[in-house]
Parts: structure tokens; sequence; C-alpha cells
């Protein structure tokens, strides 16, 4: 073999080097968004579980109001961090959750923003009354009175952010 047939020889293996390590770079990017999508997924559906079952609650008879603690988690187990906001709003008369989620890992990082319709506060009628549910207000938020948001009302919102001291908010559920 003599030089010329080396150098190419060695640009190639560079070259093939270079190939193989950008793919594995775009795989492990794949796979970390992937896991930052499943882990902003299970936080949307634990809120919005847990907005439901206080809902569904408060349309009992014999129910008039009461709060409730919403959990929300404050680690990481497969980032090295991440932060997230999750907005309630009322979307013309429709509650809405959103949950705005960024993941870092190493020199990686990933964004995600899922939303879904909890209920339509139309629905929220009992024969004795009318369901009203207020969140804590956030580090962000319209209609705030003495710190809760009536999310009854179209165009109302909080934004609950993460990292935050609180690890857990309350919604109140009262039937006027």
């Amino acid at each position: 073999m003599n030089a010329l047939q080396t150098a190419v020889a060695m640009v190639f293996a560079g070259l093939l080097s270079v190939l193989i390590a950008w793919a594995v770079d775009v795989q492990a990017q794949q796979v970390f968004e992937s896991e930052t999508r499943a882990a902003a997924q299970a936080l949307l559906d634990s809120v919005v579980n847990q907005v439901r079952v206080g809902t569904s609650t408060a349309l009992l008879p014999g129910v008039y109001g009461f709060s409730q603690q919403v959990s929300l988690p404050s680690y990481a187990p497969p980032f090295d961090s991440f932060y997230y906001r999750i907005t309630l709003r009322n979307v013309g008369g429709v509650l809405y959750v959103r949950v705005d989620m960024t993941a870092y890992r190493g020199s990686a990082s990933a964004f995600v923003s899922l939303s879904r319709a909890v209920y339509d506060v139309g629905d929220l009628r009992r024969p004795d009354g009318v369901v009203k549910i207020y969140a804590q207000g956030g580090e962000m938020g319209s209609c705030v009175v003495d710190g809760w948001v009536d999310l009854t009302q179209s165009g109302c919102y909080t934004v609950w952010s993460m990292p935050s001291p609180q690890t857990t908010r309350y919604l109140k559920f009262v039937v006027s």
C-alpha cells in the first residue's frame, strides 16, 4: 500500500467515524425527546385526572364546597434537570390544562408542549346550583382575586411553574 492509498483510507475512516458519531447523536436526541414527551404526558395525565376527580366529586349531591390538593413532581428521575409550566385556562367555556416541559441531560435539551380539554364548564350545573372551580394563583394569571383564579370564567387562567418551593397547589370547588 502506498502513501496515497493510506491517506485515502485514513480520510475514509475519519469520515466514517464522523458519520457514525452523528448518527448516534441523532438517535440519542430522539430517545431523549421521547423520554421528555413521556414525562410531560404523565404530568398532563396526572393534573387532568386530579382536576376531573375534584370536579366529579363537586357534582355529587350533598357536596357544597371543598379544597383539593394537586400534587406536582419536584424531582427529575431520568433527567439531569427539568423545568415545567402547567397552565389551567378557560378558553370559551372549556377548561384546558397545558404542560410545557424542558428537560436537560448532559449537553442535550428537549422541549415538549401538550394540552388537553378537561371540562366544558357549561356542564357543571346541578339542580341546586353551579359548580365553580377556583385554582390557587400561580406565577402568572388573570382574574386573580385573593390569590384564587375563577376557572369557570372565560379567559381566566393561572400558571404553576416548577422548580418552585411549592410541590403542591390547590383547587377549590364551590357550589353556588
